[in-house]
């Protein structure tokens, strides 16, 4: 019983930690395999020094009951079992802190490394918000389209001139291969 208790709960000797006898009476049977009577269990649970009262409540599978062990909690949150929202928020919020711990380390660690390979880390550009009025938006819009047409002349445009004579000979060797 002694390992049992050691190794699925935590001895805080505090009165809001509290398990049901019949939470309790489930995980020792369930462990041992065995399905012991609860005055066997008490005198065990007596033996080691811990604390039952029979007048106290706490809630377990959604109702209130009678009967606790008190100053005990479970020490790992376990899917099948049952667990109390503030055991969940509680891992929720260790879990974030670490996160947020781990990345501040990784900033850490990048900016040692950008300093040892002589790299300079900008911040995030921050996104800027620019107003314009209507008449302004045209002429931005008027001088791309300006722009566009341009590059379009740009290729439009021959790159060399075009000799007429040396045109009419390749024609004319063109027509005489043909015929």
């Amino acid at each position: 019983m002694k390992q049992f208790i050691e190794n699925q709960f935590e001895i805080t000797k505090r009165d809001e930690d509290r398990i049901t006898k019949d939470e309790f009476h489930e995980l020792y049977s369930a462990h041992t395999k065995c399905n012991y009577a609860w005055t066997s269990i008490l005198s065990d649970i007596k033996r080691l020094g811990l604390c039952y009262d029979g007048g106290k409540r706490a809630i377990y599978k959604g109702i209130t009951i009678r009967g606790v062990l008190v100053g005990i909690k479970k020490k790992v949150l376990d899917p099948f079992v049952e667990t109390s929202d503030l055991d969940i928020q509680d891992a929720k919020d260790a879990e974030i802190k670490a996160l947020k711990k781990e990345i501040e380390e990784l900033k850490k660690q990048i900016t040692v490394n950008a300093l040892d390979a002589n790299i300079v880390i900008e911040p995030e550009p921050q996104p800027i918000q620019i107003i314009i009025t209507p008449e302004q938006y045209i002429i931005n819009e008027l001088n791309k389209q300006r722009e566009w047409i341009n590059d379009l002349m740009k290729q439009m445009k021959p790159k060399k001139k075009i000799n007429k004579i040396q045109l009419k000979k390749d024609i004319f060797e063109i027509d005489f291969m043909c015929n």
